[in-house]
């Protein structure tokens, strides 16, 4: 398990370690510079993208991110290095998936509502017709 202060403060340790500015963090993660203040607020976590980016573009152990386990970057030997980067390939596969699921329910609630307002219009225009004819 990890936490928003163990994570803000490894992505702290990469930056000094690299010597980057967090523009640059965010460009390396493919995000953007306000994502990377919520990650680091602790208001968000960093995506699959994110994770998946910042593993491919600085050699980041996203296994060390995560939970402080192992070393800060992947070591060349990397068979688990590999194996990480296959699973956050599958992350982002997996959300980019819940993506268009929550995508597809909002538009499938919006039809309900459109629905249930044709419905009530169709259902007022009944009963003035009604009232017109025994008016």
């Amino acid at each position: 398990m990890f936490s928003g202060d163990d994570i803000k403060n490894r992505i702290e340790s990469v930056k000094e370690e690299l010597q980057l500015t967090a523009k640059s963090l965010a460009e390396k993660g493919k995000t953007t510079d306000r994502t990377l203040v919520n990650i680091k607020s602790g208001k968000s976590t960093p995506n699959a993208k994110i994770l998946y980016y910042w593993s491919e573009n600085l050699g980041l152990n996203i296994n060390w991110l995560l939970t402080g386990k192992g070393d800060m970057f992947k070591s060349e030997e990397g068979f688990a290095a590999q194996e990480a980067s296959f699973i956050v390939k599958r992350l982002m596969v997996i959300e980019s998936s819940m993506d268009r699921a929550a995508n597809l329910a909002r538009l499938e609630a919006m039809k309900a509502v459109i629905e249930g307002e044709i419905a009530l219009e169709e259902g007022k225009k009944g009963i003035a017709g009604e009232l017109k004819a025994n008016g």
